[in-house]
């Protein structure tokens, strides 16, 4: 048996759409970590969606806490490939989802 919320559930727990209040920001996964740090700086945000080279999805994350983790005394450090420092996979939801559900996600 399913249960149909009423209309006030619905009100109280609003679609991802409409709380979305900027456009995500992504990189492609051959990008290097120092074009996502200066499309991070450039936008003021805190992470990037890295997207597959030969599909456009989204395939991995990059966040400040992830560039915390790299020794950028090295200059090199900053030509590594996002594919070698991004988290993956991620999850995902579609921007109908209701953000209950994206929370338990």
């Amino acid at each position: 048996m399913s249960v149909v919320p009423h209309a006030k559930d619905q009100d109280s727990d609003p679609v991802i759409a409409s709380v979305q209040l900027k456009q995500p920001v992504c990189c492609n996964s051959t990008q290097t970590v120092r074009e996502a740090a200066k499309l991070m700086r450039q936008h003021a945000i805190s992470c990037i969606l890295i997207t597959a080279a030969h599909n456009g999805k989204v395939c991995g994350i990059w966040t400040a806490a992830d560039a915390r983790k790299l020794d950028f005394s090295r200059p090199e450090a900053a030509d590594i490939p996002l594919t070698q420092v991004m988290s993956s996979p991620v999850r995902s939801v579609t921007d109908s989802s209701r953000l209950s559900s994206a929370a338990s996600t």
